[in-house]
């Protein structure tokens, strides 16, 4: 006979409501659903997650089974950001009220790693440069080819390709992770909370794409943060979402040096272009439909041969350009591991979160948390004398 898990809850205090509700939504669960999931009414949900009651210890292990967080999670004092940001999604509109609440936790599951580790390590300080929120309240476009390039500046990057955005960003102070189980609608996210916290979406997508990602989202950062989370309605969004995605393209196609390496307006030169600057054939193209360096009738006739050519959701180059990754996260981890720091053990204790979450958000293979200890250490002895008969 098959036997079921239950947790050990013995000894835990009373599980704190906010925790049960991000538990709940990084599993893309409604109240319904969780409420049919583990026999009881909706009613009973809403009361738990505002406080209004306590579930049973039955009802808690449950909990704990169905939404697969450990127990500590839910007990754990975990601080998250005094203020409440406003969280910048790539591609709102389209995206599912589901999925923008399983994303939105992970903000929080980010920062909480972050300050965790930062008892232990040093990260670069943020570094973005000071605009005045007067220009940033109503910025022209000019206004934001200027401040790409005022970025580039203060990073000291020069005005040709970048070769790796997201290490750019990360060495800049911006803290980033991955999230495989966002929706195919929902490229990326990101929020300022007391530094930018960035997650990047599907890792199946064009490096090219992914970059653009990234770069939209430092937009959201340098130019949207002003912004009072009441004030994002529908007109605002479809506003700053362009001018993110206008900041995107300065930042990685400089008006000064791109524009000058446009030579043809033939696919075949768009292609070579993007070997070099590592952006999609199409965000290249629109770019030089701001610029003016083509025409209607030029950029028309471009498009046509995309969709002729089944480009527009794969273009050449997408299986050859390596996508970049977050890395600083991953490696801090392990560095506290591999120097004996912390073992993986006590990193998952402490977070209070799932394994899986860590790993993914992170880009850690598989098992590391699991396999680490389940190996009998062994010690060379002596050196083998391959010679030997």
């Amino acid at each position: 006979m098959a036997r079921h898990f239950k947790p050990n809850i013995s000894g835990f205090s009373n599980p704190k409501p906010e925790q049960l509700k991000m538990a709940r939504l990084a599993r893309g669960l409604s109240v319904t659903d969780l409420s049919g999931l583990i026999g009881v009414t909706k009613q009973a949900i809403s009361q738990y997650e505002n406080g209004k009651s306590v579930p049973s210890a039955e009802t808690l292990s449950k909990l704990i089974q169905v939404l697969k967080f450990p127990a500590s999670f839910f007990m754990a004092p975990i601080k998250s950001s005094k203020h409440e940001p406003v969280t910048f999604f790539r591609s709102l509109k389209s995206a599912t009220q589901k999925a923008r609440g399983m994303q939105s936790v992970r903000s929080d599951f980010l920062e909480w790693t972050f300050n965790y580790l930062s008892k232990y390590l040093e990260f670069p300080p943020l570094n973005l440069p000071k605009i005045s929120e007067d220009i940033l309240q109503n910025p022209s476009d000019d206004d934001i080819e200027e401040i790409a390039a005022l970025v580039r500046k203060h990073w000291g990057i020069g005005e040709g390709p970048i070769s790796n955005v997201i290490l750019l960003m990360e060495k800049n102070g911006i803290i980033m992770g991955n999230s495989q189980s966002i929706d195919e609608k929902l490229d990326a996210f990101s929020e300022m909370r007391d530094r930018p916290f960035i997650v990047l979406g599907d890792n199946k997508k064009s490096a090219a794409r992914a970059r653009f990602n990234a770069a939209h989202e430092l937009g959201h950062m340098i130019l949207h943060t002003w912004i009072p989370k009441e004030e994002l309605d529908e007109v605002l969004l479809k506003r700053i979402e362009r001018e993110a995605n206008l900041f995107a393209g300065a930042f990685l196609l400089p008006r000064s040096t791109f524009g000058n390496e446009v030579m043809s307006s033939s696919l075949e030169h768009f292609i070579d272009l993007k070997r070099r600057w590592k952006v999609s054939i199409q965000a290249m193209i629109y770019r030089c439909s701001e610029l003016g360096i083509l025409t209607e009738n030029q950029v028309l006739y471009l498009r046509k041969q995309i969709s002729a050519r089944k480009m527009n959701k794969k273009e050449p180059l997408d299986d050859v350009l390596e996508r970049e990754q977050p890395t600083i996260m991953k490696r801090s981890i392990k560095m506290l591991v591999e120097h004996k720091v912390l073992t993986p053990e006590e990193i998952v204790d402490n977070l209070c979160l799932p394994s899986e979450e860590i790993q993914e958000l992170f880009n850690i293979e598989k098992g590391f948390f699991n396999d680490f200890n389940n190996v009998v250490p062994l010690r060379l002895i002596k050196t083998i004398d391959t010679n030997a008969n």
